[in-house]
């Protein structure tokens, strides 16, 4: 079950940063059996947090069987890179023009499974996760704000798989852009503030809908808060690993600099003010 054999290159929507998106990316009858087979979610932990992410590691899923496991196992290969390569390859190049004379041609990177291989082995490291979002119990929580990936991934994906019966609205992945002249910050785990930002496209929470990305500076994002619900958000994560960053994010201001800064306008306007006397 190759999630990336049908992706073409002419399928990358370029903005507000390149992504594909397809709805239906696997047959009906495979997809439910995908549904399936997830894990429970008592098999991620207990008593999670509303909304906690937890991932389970594909070196850690040796226990799957049957489609997921296929599944999992597929894309952790050279192949799954291939793949991706000749889908965002030139979108890749337009973004990061210096990036096959840093690491190498796309073509020829070496390419291995991340937490089972040595990243100094290795120039990518793909995983393939289970991740879920833990129930929420009370009001509306999301796990974070819109933020961006880890500067170090170079591509990033998932694959949704909601339970059967779940109809809790929410769990959507947001693309977001700036307004114009509006520069976003960042903050802890890459977080930035939604204003000065406009939800570009909105992907439905189904089953089977598949989302692949290039991760840049602009690749901001999120899954949408949910409401009370006993079930969790339910995916299949897929993130591409290089060795370095290979961006970096401007940085919210630190507290101690806001202060400063509001004492050096308000010193500002007082010196203006005399002036003008």
């Amino acid at each position: 079950m190759d999630l990336y054999s049908r992706l073409r290159s002419s399928m990358v929507v370029h903005e507000p940063f390149p992504h594909v998106l397809v709805e239906g990316a696997i047959d009906p009858a495979r997809c439910a059996e995908l549904v399936r087979s997830f894990p429970a979610l008592s098999q991620f932990g207990s008593a999670l947090p509303d909304a906690k992410k937890v991932l389970r590691r594909s070196v850690h899923l040796t226990d799957l069987t049957g489609p997921l496991r296929d599944l999992i196992a597929r894309h952790v290969r050279p192949e799954a890179f291939a793949a991706l390569a000749r889908v965002f390859g030139e979108a890749i190049r337009r973004e990061y023009p210096w990036f096959e004379d840093r690491f190498a041609r796309l073509e020829a990177l070496r390419v291995g499974q991340r937490h089972a291989e040595d990243q100094g082995a290795c120039d990518v490291l793909l995983d393939a996760q289970l991740a879920v979002l833990a129930p929420v119990e009370r009001g509306t929580v999301g796990e974070r704000g819109p933020h961006v990936k880890g500067p170090n991934k170079i591509l990033e994906g998932l694959l949704f798989l909601p339970a059967e019966d779940d109809n809790t609205p929410g769990g959507e992945l947001e693309l977001y852009e700036a307004i114009a002249g509006h520069r976003p910050r960042f903050g802890a785990r890459n977080q930035t503030s939604p204003r000065g930002l406009r939800i570009a496209r909105s992907v439905a929470y189904r089953a089977g809908t598949l989302a692949v990305w290039l991760n840049t500076a602009r690749s901001i994002t999120r899954i949408a808060p949910r409401p009370a619900s006993h079930w969790p958000v339910r995916f299949v994560n897929l993130p591409v690993q290089l060795p370095e960053p290979l961006f970096e994010l401007p940085q919210q201001p630190s507290p101690l600099w806001k202060r400063l800064r509001g004492w050096l306008a308000r010193g500002s306007g007082a010196g203006s003010r005399g002036n003008v006397r």
